[in-house]
């Protein structure tokens, strides 16, 4: 590049000095004589004021694109006016410039006028043509804080730039990018002296710059992986060595020296780290001579030696390769070896070696522990289950996360998460990662969203409840004032509307006590396809004439193990909820089969075992459930239904039941699509069951038998006396268990025990016990509001006994008692 500068300025240099000394006049000679020597020497110098005729039309007259586009200037886009004004410093520089291989721009006057030449046009990318000829601020705004100050320097003060690999923020393609130059910015001087403009060449090193700026990072990449390295070695105990086999030489790195304890220089014979070697087994680190010559040395083994700088005892790893010639012989062993000490000392988890016996062998970080039997540092309750996985792991079996609670030094316990393999020596090795922190936050996270579910789950029960009430109390404050003043013969639609509400009541109390799976349910064999088809005239009533109701049953559907009460108001609920999901008509279809469910089928559903299941679907063509709504259907109280139109206890109820009967239910459904309901029930067994009969006959009387009632709610024991008395009975009263003993053990007629299951001290079922002890086989009937004790009447019933749920009707009660009256049925 300097080259170039002196080569160009050395011919403009001389152009200048010849028309500088012909202005020159010669002392003591003759103006007549000077006018003649000038003439044919030189003809003069152009002025500044040149005219256009003096300047050719096609100057400048280098090819190229630059020049080109100077030729095209004229008065109207330069500054400079037309070349015809132009100074003979400018147009010499330029001639000069064009042909040049180097990149060149030219910066004239005090606007930094701008020309260049076709080598440095790609340089300024986007900028090119509309720079040439311009003030250098309109086309480098982006950097022109940047280069004024440089250009300003040459023009003024005379003197010549340099840099190399000087950075600049340009816009060349649209965007701005950091680049670099060698530069030489130098004047160009007029023949009287002055600073015309300045002249740059310069030459892009931004590709070279980024290469040496890579070229760096990878270098200290690399540093800083070898440093890394460093101390993985020296923090793991690992070490590499080459073993030259046949001139027997040992080349080993530092960390390899300090896994061994031996000094650099000591390393170079093998012999000298095969004597640390404490057990039986020929010398490591690749075994004996003759193996390694002849390429049967083992290449992965473990043994254990004895420092030889402190004689600790460590066991070593050694992982090694070996390298053979073109004909198959054996050169070099290479490899790597690692102390097993450091890294189980290490170790974040609890590392523990057991023998099949259950005594630990080896544990980290409680060396003191070795020879205990680990089933004695275990809580009481995971002792039995931890030996019966000991036994799986002696007999081959791997676990992988296995969680128990081990005595923590403190007394507490900590639950560990383990995964442990069995090897052929009678060992197990384990390793085990504290999760006491992570189970209790999951117990945390349980109870926060089981609250969350209490809060929505009350909220819910108040808003109905009290709408209900409202019915219930209304009614009877207006029955009460007009009774008050004689109005008596419109009663009876007031004591619909509450006895309505009342229902009501009881249907959502029913709901509630499904979802929480602590109604009582009757678990009997279930005609299902009797059931439902006793259900059509109900169900098209229900759905109304724009909702079209198939019912395709299975002819070989088994009986299902259900309650069949609970079953109808379930699959009610579907069909309730399909016609709704229909505002426009549609199809509903109402079908069963018999599924076999497998363990990946129940695998999702807790508690369900796989086995012989009888499917009910309901399934209809209506708007179908978004994702978010599916994952939602089952929670309490949740609706998309406008407020007064839904609870959002129908699903969780089915739900409950479901889970309740040992059976489950799932939702298919997508937006547009319908959705299909499946509920899945147990298969009944084979003994069949005659059909339930309803009987529809007057209420059956009593012929003076006498009833004892326990039953601490006054008013339920008040009606259940009054009912008592219109059906014939007499009856006795008791307002606890306690108070019922007395009569129980008097000489006093009692016919039949009806008592409430949740009683103040004893309850229903231990009452009943005692009295059995006095009147042997003395039929019982329990009164349930909240099943505590009866969520399967097949597990709290004896023979004799039977259950009715509350609220019930008096025809109820009235046959109960008198199924009981008339023998032990339950």
């Amino acid at each position: 590049m300097q080259r170039t500068h002196d080569a160009i300025f050395s011919i403009a240099g001389s152009a200048t000095a010849i028309a500088g000394s012909a202005d020159t006049p010669a002392a003591g000679v003759l103006p007549i004589i000077r006018r003649d020597l000038r003439a044919p020497l030189l003809p003069p110098p152009p002025s500044p004021a040149m005219s256009a005729a003096s300047v050719p039309d096609r100057w400048p007259f280098a090819p190229g694109e630059a020049a080109a586009c100077i030729r095209a200037l004229d008065g109207n886009n330069t500054p400079l006016g037309p070349p015809s004004q132009w100074s003979a410093a400018l147009r010499t520089t330029i001639d000069l410039m064009l042909p040049s291989q180097a990149e060149i721009v030219l910066f004239w006057g005090p606007q930094f006028v701008a020309f260049y030449n076709d080598t440095y046009a790609p340089t300024i990318g986007a900028k090119h043509p509309a720079a040439m000829g311009r003030p250098a601020q309109e086309h480098w705004t982006e950097l022109w804080d940047d280069l004024h100050p440089l250009l300003e320097r040459v023009l003024t003060l005379g003197e010549t730039v340099s840099a190399k690999d000087r950075p600049f923020q340009i816009n060349r393609h649209g965007h701005m990018e950091e680049v670099f130059f060698d530069i030489s910015y130098s004047p160009v001087r007029e023949p009287d002296g002055s600073v015309g403009g300045v002249l740059c060449i310069v030459s892009e090193t931004t590709s070279r710059v980024n290469a040496t700026r890579q070229l760096a990072a990878s270098e200290e990449h690399l540093r800083e992986l070898h440093e890394q390295w460093r101390l993985a070695q020296a923090a793991g105990g690992v070490g590499v060595f080459v073993l030259d086999i046949q001139r027997n030489t040992l080349t080993a790195s530092p960390g390899f020296c300090r896994v061994f304890g031996l000094p650099e220089q000591e390393v170079h014979a093998p012999e000298a780290v095969q004597r640390l070697r404490t057990d039986s087994a020929d010398g490591d680190p690749v075994s004996t001579r003759e193996s390694r010559t002849r390429g049967t040395a083992p290449l992965d083994v473990e043994y254990p030696i004895r420092r030889a700088d402190d004689g600790a005892l460590r066991w070593i790893w050694r992982r090694a390769e070996i390298v053979r010639d073109a004909h198959g012989q054996p050169l070099l062993m290479r490899g790597r070896t690692r102390e097993l000490n450091r890294i189980w000392s290490l170790s974040a988890d609890l590392m523990i070696s057991v023998g099949f016996d259950g005594r630990i062998v080896s544990v980290n970080p409680a060396d003191g522990l070795v020879g205990t039997d680990v089933l004695a540092l275990l809580h009481p309750e995971d002792v039995e289950p931890s030996r019966h996985a000991l036994g799986q792991l002696a007999q081959g079996q791997r676990l992988l996360r296995y969680e128990n609670r081990f005595r923590h030094q403190d007394g507490s316990y900590r639950t560990f998460s383990w995964t442990a393999v069995p090897d052929t020596s009678g060992q197990i090795h384990a390793v085990g990662r504290d999760v006491t922190a992570l189970r209790e936050s999951e117990q945390r996270l349980r109870h926060s969203q089981k609250m969350e579910a209490i809060g929505q789950l009350t909220g819910g029960i108040a808003h109905d409840f009290n709408n209900m009430l409202q019915g219930i109390t209304g009614a009877i404050e207006v029955m009460r004032r007009r009774v008050a003043v004689g109005r008596t013969n419109d009663l009876e639609r007031f004591m619909d509307s509450a006895a309505q509400s009342a229902q009501r009541a009881a249907s959502l109390v029913q709901r509630l006590l499904a979802f929480s799976r602590r109604q009582s349910l009757d678990l009997k064999p279930v005609d299902v396809n009797a059931l439902i088809a006793s259900m059509e005239e109900l169900m098209h009533r229900s759905l109304g004439e724009q909702v079209r109701l198939s019912v395709q049953l299975a002819p070989d559907a088994r009986h299902a193990l259900g309650d069949e009460s609970q079953l109808e108001s379930a699959i009610l609920n579907l069909a309730i909820n399909a016609r709704d999901a229909m505002p426009g008509g549609g199809e509903l279809r109402i079908s069963t089969t018999n599924v076999q469910l497998g363990e990946a089928e129940v695998r999702a559903f807790e508690g369900v075992p796989p086995g012989d299941y009888l499917a009910i679907s309901v399934a209809d063509s209506g708007t179908g459930m978004s994702a978010d709504v599916l994952a939602r259907a089952f929670d309490p109280f949740f609706t998309t239904k406008p407020i007064g139109q839904g609870t959002g206890l129908g699903l969780s109820m089915v739900y409950g039941f479901a889970r309740q009967s040992r059976g489950l239910v799932q939702i298919d459904s997508a937006p547009g699509q319908g959705t299909t309901v499946t509920l899945c029930l147990p298969h009944a067994p084979e003994a069949a069951v005659p059909a339930t009969v309803r009987n529809v006959a007057a209420l059956p009387q009593g012929d003076g038998e006498v009833v004892l009632v326990v039953e601490d709610d006054p008013g339920v024991r008040l009606l259940v006396r009054e009912v008592l008395a219109e059906l014939g009975y007499q009856a006795l009263e008791a307002a606890d268990g306690q108070a019922a003993l007395p009569i129980l053990q008097s000489q006093a007629r009692i016919d039949l025990l009806v008592s409430d299951v949740g009683l103040p001290g004893l309850n229903g079922r231990q009452v009943a016990e005692i009295a059995r002890q006095y009147r042997e086989g003395l039929p019982v009937l329990f009164m349930t509001g909240y099943a505590e004790y009866a969520t399967n009447r097949a597990e709290f019933l004896a023979p004799g006994m039977h259950m009715i749920g509350k609220p019930f009707a008096v025809d109820q009660l009235a046959h109960r008692i008198r199924a009981l009256m008339r023998g032990p049925a339950a």
